[in-house]
C-alpha cells in the first residue's frame, strides 16, 4: 500500500480553502445587491406556511373519522398516514392511483406525493368554485400564479361557495386584486396562427388567445365570462403613432410674383 501523500492532501485542502473563502465573498457581494428581494421572499415563505396549514385543516374536516392519535400510528400505515394520523391517505385509498405510484408506501417520496395530489384536489375544487360564479380557469394556470395570489383566489373562491349555498350574493362583487385584470372570453372564431382548421377564442379586451377548442364538440367558454390565467389582461392595446383624419391636401400658398407670372402666361 503507497504512503499516504501528506503534501498532496495539504496543497488540496489548500485550494479548497481558498475556493470556499471566493466563495464567500461572492455570497457576501449577492447578499448586499439581494435585500431587496429578501423581504418578497420572506413574505412568500410565510404565505406558504399559511397555505400549508390550512389544506392540512381542510383535509383534517373532510376526513371521515379524525381518531386516530399520532401514537397511534402503525408500521403498516403508509409515510403519509403516519405524519398525518386519520387522514385517509388518498393514493393508498385508490387502487388506480395505488397501482400506478413507483414509490414505496413508506417512502418520504411517497408522502410527497399524496401532499401534491391533494393539494391539486384543492385547487380542482376552486376550479369548480370559481365557474359557479362565471369565473374560468384551469388547475395549470392557478399553477402559474404567484403562491399569495393563488391563496388569495382559493380563500374568495371558498366563501362565494358559501355565500351561493346561502342565497347571498354579496361576495361576489368584492373581488380580491388577483382577479381584478382578468379576460373577458370572447366567441369562437378560426385560429390564426394554426395551419389546421381549429376555432379559438380571444379576449375581448386584450385580444390574447384564451382557449383553443379540441374538436367540433367542445363548447368552449360562455362568451362574457371572465376568464383568469396565469398571465393578466393588459387592457386595449395603444396604437403606435398617432392617426389623423383623412381630409384634402392643402395646397402651398404661392408668392405674389409666381401668380403674376401665371396670368401673363394665360
Amino acid at each position: 500500500m503507497p504512503p499516504f501523500n501528506f503534501e498532496g492532501a495539504y496543497l488540496k485542502l489548500e485550494a479548497k480553502s481558498v475556493e470556499v473563502d471566493a466563495l464567500h465573498r461572492q455570497w457576501q457581494i449577492d447578499a448586499e445587491a439581494a435585500k431587496g428581494s429578501k423581504k418578497a421572499w420572506d413574505g412568500a415563505a410565510e404565505t406558504l406556511q399559511k397555505m400549508g396549514l390550512e389544506f392540512r385543516r381542510r383535509r383534517r374536516e373532510k376526513a371521515e373519522n379524525v381518531t386516530t392519535s399520532d401514537s397511534d400510528a402503525t408500521p403498516d400505515m403508509c409515510r403519509f398516514e403516519q405524519l398525518h394520523p386519520g387522514v385517509p391517505c388518498p393514493i393508498c385509498t385508490n387502487d388506480a392511483r395505488r397501482a400506478a405510484s413507483t414509490v414505496a408506501p413508506g417512502s418520504q417520496e411517497h408522502g410527497v406525493e399524496a401532499i401534491q395530489l391533494l393539494e391539486r384536489q384543492e385547487l380542482e375544487d376552486c376550479v369548480a368554485q370559481l365557474r359557479d360564479v362565471e369565473f374560468y380557469t384551469t388547475v395549470d394556470a392557478m399553477l402559474g400564479m404567484k403562491v399569495d395570489q393563488m391563496a388569495e383566489v382559493q380563500a374568495w373562491a371558498q366563501e362565494c361557495s358559501e355565500a351561493l349555498a346561502e342565497d347571498r350574493a354579496d361576495m361576489l362583487e368584492d373581488l380580491p386584486k388577483a382577479l381584478a385584470n382578468t379576460h373577458k372570453a370572447g366567441p369562437t372564431e378560426p385560429e390564426t396562427s394554426s395551419t389546421e382548421a381549429q376555432m379559438a377564442q380571444y379576449c375581448q379586451v386584450c385580444g390574447d388567445r384564451l382557449y383553443l377548442l379540441e374538436d367540433a364538440n367542445d363548447a368552449g367558454i360562455p362568451v362574457g365570462w371572465r376568464v383568469l390565467l396565469a398571465e393578466p389582461c393588459a387592457g386595449k392595446a395603444k396604437r403606435d403613432g398617432h392617426r389623423y383624419p383623412k381630409g384634402k391636401k392643402k395646397t402651398a400658398r404661392k408668392a405674389p410674383g409666381e401668380v403674376a407670372d401665371e396670368v401673363s402666361e394665360q
